[in-house]
């Protein structure tokens, strides 16, 4: 009979146990779906999350910075599909990128996430010609909805170049503005003026949508050092 109320309660702690056990694996990464909610203006330049990995092609371990970021929502949506990247994020407004708004987006996402945040993250405040990150330093720049934002073009593509690793890349996604009196700039005057400080391109790419003017997304080169 003592057998047989051990063997009971062995059961009985054996179906306690169970969803411990279960609940205790490593799970994975919550599925989130690519929408303007959580990815924010990404959802224009790319048609779905394979997509956009597959332009990026981050590896772990790489350091990349975002000139012109706002709160640092793209870091913070990337984060969903990436693992020990270091994001650098830039903007020249502190209204929209300071601590605490940043820290705040970087919580939403990693509780989006669903498994503990790998990634890093660093912001900073530049001007309007350069981006106040050290030299020769990233091994990735993007740029999203800002190219057309910068006012000292030239020089602020000239900091970009120069805060690139050699063989580090540039990546510019961007769209015409419709505010009256608003400068533009076309795929063919984006690539002459970033190769004329010296970067070379990789692959222009023109995004068909509903805009009377062209959207595009784009990936220039520092060449490596001879």
């Amino acid at each position: 009979m003592e057998i047989d109320k051990q063997k009971i309660c062995m059961k009985k702690l054996f179906f306690l146990l169970l969803p411990c056990c279960f609940f205790g694996q490593v799970s994975t990464k919550k599925e989130v779906p690519f929408t303007h909610k959580e990815f924010k203006n990404l959802v224009h330049y790319f048609s779905s999350k394979e997509e956009m990995k597959e332009y990026f092609s981050f590896k772990s371990g790489q350091i990349i910075a975002d000139i012109g970021a706002g709160s640092g929502s793209y870091e913070g949506a990337i984060s969903l599909l990436y693992d020990s990247l270091n994001f650098y994020v830039q903007d020249i407004d502190s209204i929209y990128l300071n601590k605490k708004t940043f820290d705040k987006t970087i919580k939403h996402y990693s509780k989006l996430r669903g498994v503990a945040q790998t990634n890093t993250f660093s912001l900073c405040i530049g001007t309007a010609s350069t981006s106040n990150w050290p030299d020769n330093y990233f091994d990735k720049i993007i740029t999203f909805s800002t190219f057309h934002e910068f006012t000292f073009m030239s020089e602020m593509i000239a900091d970009i170049f120069k805060k690139l690793k050699p063989g580090g890349k540039l990546y510019i996604a961007d769209a015409s503005c419709t505010k009256k009196g608003h400068r533009n700039y076309s795929p063919e005057e984006v690539t002459a003026m970033v190769k004329l400080q010296g970067f070379q391109l990789i692959k222009m790419h023109l995004i068909n949508t509903n805009y009377r003017e062209p959207v595009y997304r784009a990936v220039f080169l520092k060449p490596e050092l001879k």
